[in-house]
């Protein structure tokens, strides 16, 4: 809009744009750690298996790192607060097409902060930048996966995100910060090809929070399938909302 051409036909200019938004092309070529039930694994050599994702995530400290997980349910969440780099990603994903369940049942503070922490345990959260969160299966915390305080260029894709029940003032993927005491500035975060189902009592599947000058903004949504969504039982919730511009 607002270019004009007073002979586009002999001068016309040919050229390729890629822009950050062809995710699937982002690398992350690097060290690989393993987490299963059945893992023994306690210091961070390279093919190490674990049995508690956070000392794989903990692990994952250069760009181009990979977590794969194996199948099983983990009563466990955990925070990603280190960062890869724009051309090699920190990867933290399931292994394979491994059915990997994260289960909030019991827990009290799954790594958020602030008022998050009364029984509002986070699934994964994320604080770090060019990371990339993909194929968990999250049921039965207070917020599924929260990118929070600095994160920034993360790509969440290919979740499967349900039961979010805790109490009330749940949200399915949370972006920005919780109030205005958190320092925050999220920016440039990809949601894609999640499914977000029955998030209840907790009125949003997808929130994106903070004052317009600290939600650095630069977000992407889309291809995400949204259903049974409830504010209250014969209410229904909201899908997508956001306080501020972002």
């Amino acid at each position: 809009d607002g270019v004009s051409c007073g002979d586009c036909l002999s001068n016309t200019i040919t050229k390729k744009v890629k822009t950050r938004l062809e995710t699937d092309q982002i690398p992350s070529i690097g060290r690989t750690f393993y987490v299963s039930p059945s893992g023994t694994a306690t210091t961070c050599s390279n093919g190490a298996e674990f049995s508690v994702i956070q000392q794989a995530v903990n692990c994952a400290t250069q760009p181009g790192d990979t977590v794969l997980v194996k199948a099983g349910t983990y009563n466990q969440g955990f925070l990603i607060s280190q960062s890869g780099a724009s051309y090699n990603y920190i990867t933290v994903r399931n292994s394979g097409n491994d059915r990997v369940v994260l289960d909030g049942t019991g827990l009290v503070d799954g790594g958020c902060i602030g008022a998050e922490t009364q029984n509002r345990p986070c699934g994964i959260r994320i604080t770090g930048g060019y990371v990339r969160v993909r194929g968990f299966e999250i049921q039965k915390f207070g917020n599924g996966i929260y990118a929070q305080l600095t994160a920034h260029n993360v790509i969440i894709e290919d979740n499967f995100i349900h039961d979010i029940d805790r109490t009330d003032w749940q949200t399915e993927i949370r972006v920005g910060r919780w109030d205005a005491t958190d320092p925050v500035y999220v920016a440039n975060i990809t949601i894609q090809r999640n499914t977000l189902v029955h998030v209840k009592r907790g009125q949003t599947s997808m929130s994106f929070d903070g004052l317009s000058q600290d939600n650095g903004g630069g977000h992407v949504i889309r291809n995400n399938v949204i259903r049974t969504n409830y504010w209250a039982d014969d209410a229904h919730g909201n899908d997508c909302i956001g306080g501020h511009p972002n």
